[in-house]
């Protein structure tokens, strides 16, 4: 959530004009803006993934003002609030005590007021394009809905859409009845005059053909996030259907609250809409693409935003496709849910927990609520009864890398390393940007001395087909497999230490610390020949290396080779003359040599 900032290209460009959505401001990057503020970077556990609007409105100011814009150019910016939960700033919290929503509404006013007044500087804003809009309404309790994206009224549907600059008449209005969020790209294209927008959805409001026949709507947040019934809506001729499990017609023209249905009295027009919403409009479908998965931590970021879910496969005890229940029908229990997320808002995790039991008891095949309740047993610490909330609900399909991410978490508190390790491998299955978190991981377990851990995590993305991914991963492999291997060393496991120090030395043949390792650990074996290679070339590595010169020299001594060990001791105790055992082994060599004259 954020700005996104592009200077538009004076050159010509293709007929073809394709809407797109910015999830993240990688997407925005990727499409060619040139600057762009992300999410709240690195936000703590639990706290929300976005900037308020005084933040995104001074980057946005200073881009404005500084030297990156040319003429033309285009400013996106996205003020998240108002948005729930509602907590305006000073002096807005205070003067909307009563009222908070209100509160964020003025206070993002006034910080769009700052960024006009920026534009207004050197008239550009005389020559500046301005729209302002929203994604939808809020509730507020009217019919029964908190705050938006379950049910299809006007409540949450009506949005303010504004535009002032060249090419814009003033005092124009358009009846509401004919303008659609699809109609804003088309307009803004046609004042600038050299885009063909034939072929978009939406009209251009300030063009020849303004009229609408119909405006369509739609919500899937009942079924990806309750396994409810989908919701779709088709407007025309001041008429409204909502169509769902029981369809509603709303005479709007006449009742824009939205209070008297009358589907039951006009049963053919509510056939009739339905048959245009099925020509105009897909279908309800069932759950979507199952294997999509996010990275854990825009995982956690989309849950600090309120969009907890996302699109999968029923959950067991669900209804069938045919048979979800009508959003309206649940009211009471959407209540319920919206209470338990503010439970887990405030930090009650026990009160969340049992409230999401009592969900689920309700209404089994309720994704949020399971999923929320792995997460509230997740913030108690009950590690085992979190995992077999999360795999009750990985068994479903729904969102498999948050599942695999969080899951992986649990057994890493528990140091069951390799069973995280499994959890992790199959998340970057699913989405190889995950190896830089996995990394991360590893190299902290790495920092902590649990250096199987680590070796397990870096085991995982070794074995990725991603070439990268491999390479990046190579050196931290060889550290993690020389830490196990000194570790078994301690241990007196010579043998396994040997193994997993050879295999360092086969990842990363010019590293000196495996070479050196393997030689000690050979030597101390018994295998001198190996030992002889491996700390010879560790040497050639580092011609002063105390810790390859002695032990070299103890082999060379063994083997009978009295003049090179007694060269090996001389080298080491030039290095550091404070060596006691060293100085008696040289005399001890030195006499053999004398003897031996």
């Amino acid at each position: 959530t954020g700005i996104y900032c592009r200077p538009i290209c004076p050159a010509p460009t293709p007929k073809a004009v394709n809407v797109r959505f910015f999830a993240c401001a990688a997407a925005a990057e990727a499409a060619g803006f040139r600057a762009c503020l992300r999410c709240r970077p690195q936000a703590a556990p639990g706290t929300p993934a976005w900037m308020g609007s005084s933040a995104v409105v001074s980057r946005a100011f200073a881009w404005v003002n500084g030297p990156e814009p040319r003429s033309p150019f285009f400013l996106w910016v996205h003020v998240f609030d108002p948005h729930h939960p509602y907590e305006p700033p000073e002096p807005f919290r205070s003067r909307f005590a009563a009222s908070p929503y209100d509160g964020e509404i003025a206070h993002a006013d006034e910080q769009i007021g700052r960024l006009l007044d920026a534009l207004g500087t050197g008239r550009r804003l005389e020559q500046t394009l301005v729209v302002a809009t929203s994604d939808h309404g809020e509730a507020l309790g009217e019919h029964g809905e908190a705050t938006h994206g379950v049910l299809l009224y006007d409540s949450t549907l009506r949005v303010p859409l504004i535009l002032a600059g060249p090419g814009v008449p003033r005092g124009v209005r358009a009846s509401p009845d004919a303008v659609s969020l699809a109609d804003v790209m088309p307009t803004v294209l046609g004042r600038l005059g050299r885009f063909d927008t034939a072929g978009l959805d939406g009209r251009d409001l300030l063009g020849a053909d303004r009229g609408r026949q119909s405006l369509y709507a739609e919500t899937y947040l009942p079924l990806d996030f309750y396994n409810w019934s989908p919701l779709r809506a088709l407007r025309i001729d001041g008429l409204k259907l909502i169509d769902g499990p029981t369809p509603e017609l709303y005479d709007v023209a006449h009742d824009p609250d939205e209070t008297h249905d009358i589907g039951g009295a006009q049963t053919a027009r509510v056939r009739g809409m339905a048959a245009e919403l099925s020509r105009i409009a897909a279908p309800p479908i069932t759950p979507r693409d199952t294997r999509r998965t996010l990275d854990g931590d825009l995982a956690e970021r989309l849950r600090s935003l309120g969009y907890a879910a996302g699109a999968g496969a029923p959950m067991d005890g669900a209804p069938a496709p045919g048979d979800r229940p009508n959003p309206r029908s649940r009211l009471p229990l959407l209540a319920t849910i919206d209470r338990a997320l503010e439970v887990m808002r405030a930090g009650r995790h026990e009160e969340a927990a049992t409230i999401w039991r009592a969900v689920l008891a309700e209404d089994s095949g309720n994704y949020l609520a399971a999923r929320m309740l792995g997460d509230t047993l997740f913030d108690l610490a009950r590690n085992r009864e979190a995992i077999d909330a999360y795999r009750r609900v990985l068994a479903n399909g729904r969102d498999a890398g948050y599942f695999h991410y969080r899951i992986a978490l649990l057994h890493e508190r528990e140091a069951a390393y390799e069973d995280a390790a499994r959890e992790f491998r199959r998340l970057v299955e699913m989405n190889p940007e995950s190896a830089a978190e996995i990394a991360q991981r590893g190299d902290e377990l790495l920092a902590r001395g649990a250096a199987g851990g680590a070796l397990a995590y870096f085991e995982v993305l070794a074995q990725t087909p991603d070439a990268r991914t491999r390479d990046a991963v190579r050196d931290s492999l060889v550290r993690a497999l020389n830490a196990v291997g000194t570790e078994r060393g301690n241990a007196r496991d010579l043998r396994g230490a040997i193994e997993v120090f050879s295999r360092a030395v086969s990842l990363a043949p010019s590293d000196f610390d495996s070479l050196a390792n393997c030689g000690i650990a050979q030597l101390r074996a018994g295998r001198k020949g190996p030992a002889s290679d491996s700390l010879a070339r560790a040497l050639a590595l580092r011609p002063s290396e105390i810790r390859v010169l002695n032990p070299l020299a103890e082999l060379k001594f063994r083997r009978g080779e009295l003049r090179d060990a007694r060269d090996l001791l001389v080298r080491s105790l030039a290095v550091d003359p404070r060596q006691p055992r060293i100085q008696s082994a040289l005399r001890q060599v030195e006499r053999r040599l004398s003897d031996g004259s």
